[in-house]
């Protein structure tokens, strides 16, 4: 990594890294497989008088990490900018008549990239665009989160037209003991109408194969709704309610409870309730131990439970 090139404003790094982007729905750390994910290449990040932006040329091989002719090759920019609205809450004070604004400006996400996938040794890549945006915005009484992207492109003689949706609404709640916050959640993620038989050549599936998972979709990994690594699947209709508790100094409780269903109106899933407990260690580290139910729509209830040590190095 090179600081201050090019006037000091920038930040160049190259090699093979880690690169989690917002709240990593679309770009995460994947933390929870043995070796996480990285990408080799090389990044740009500039700072402006309006904002960060990062400029990213990117190579992951994890989808075929033996061949090289398969490598998976994306090319973007995500940016940061702060509008100058909402951006002022009145300090309320009891014995004073002056009220001092306190600055809590808007965050506002954008980005575009462009995904090489590579269909077979004997031809060209097709390519996927994707490009969104992303707010981020504290209230005096909630805070509010919400994200939507657009993917469009081409694969063999289809057209992708294919979305995402999210908005999370959350309130602190130190009036409730040991409660920190409690928030609401939807997640949607478009699907594939040719899952119903149709094929009217538009994949409207949302890929999103470098994102997140575990931390919108659940912590079972029910493999109805798990991956979303191309744009043909029957999507995903999706909300939660997430708690968070602080229950010993450094050990913290997260609850959710989720509702799961395709997003073409076929079928409902079923619903998943998750506890998370974590407590952090010296040196960077944590003890993640968790215990999942999911109760399907048919069928009999699943459990799962996992145990995590993890270590930063």
């Amino acid at each position: 990594q090179i600081n201050g090139p090019f006037n000091g404003k920038n930040k160049v790094r190259f090699g093979r890294f880690e690169m989690a982007l917002g709240n990593q729905r679309l770009f995460g750390k994947s933390g929870w497989s043995n070796y996480g994910r990285s990408f080799e290449g090389i990044t740009n990040e500039r700072k402006t008088r309006h904002g960060d932006i990062l400029f990213f040329h990117l190579i992951n091989t994890e989808l075929y990490p033996m061949n090289d002719q398969f490598d998976y090759i994306i090319d973007g920019f995500y940016g940061t900018v702060k509008p100058n609205i909402f951006t002022d809450i009145k300090k309320e004070s009891i014995d004073s008549d002056n009220n001092e604004p306190i600055s809590k400006p808007m965050h506002l996400d954008y980005y575009l990239f462009n995904e090489n996938i590579v269909v077979s040794s004997e031809e060209n890549t097709k390519r996927r665009q994707t490009f969104g945006l992303r707010v981020v915005k504290t209230f005096s009484k909630f805070n509010i989160e919400s994200e939507f992207a657009y993917q469009t492109g081409k694969y063999y003689s289809d057209n992708i037209q294919a979305s995402l949706f999210s908005i999370n609404i959350e309130t602190p709640t130190s009036f409730i003991p040991l409660t920190e916050s409690i928030s609401i959640t939807k997640e949607y993620i478009s699907g594939d109408k040719y899952q119903l038989g149709e094929n009217d050549g538009i994949l409207s599936g949302f890929a999103k194969p470098f994102g997140s998972g575990h931390s919108f979709h659940g912590y079972y990994d029910n493999p109805l709704h798990k991956n979303f690594i191309n744009n043909s699947h029957a999507g995903l209709n999706e909300w939660y309610i997430k708690t968070k508790h602080q229950i010993f100094p450094k050990i913290n409780l997260v609850i959710k409870y989720h509702g799961f269903k395709d997003a073409i109106n076929v079928n409902t899933y079923g619903n998943e309730l998750d506890f998370v407990l974590t407590k952090k260690l010296p040196l960077g580290g944590k003890i993640i131990q968790g215990y999942s139910i999911y109760f399907p729509e048919n069928g009999k209830k699943l459990e799962a439970g996992y145990f995590m040590l993890l270590f930063n190095i």
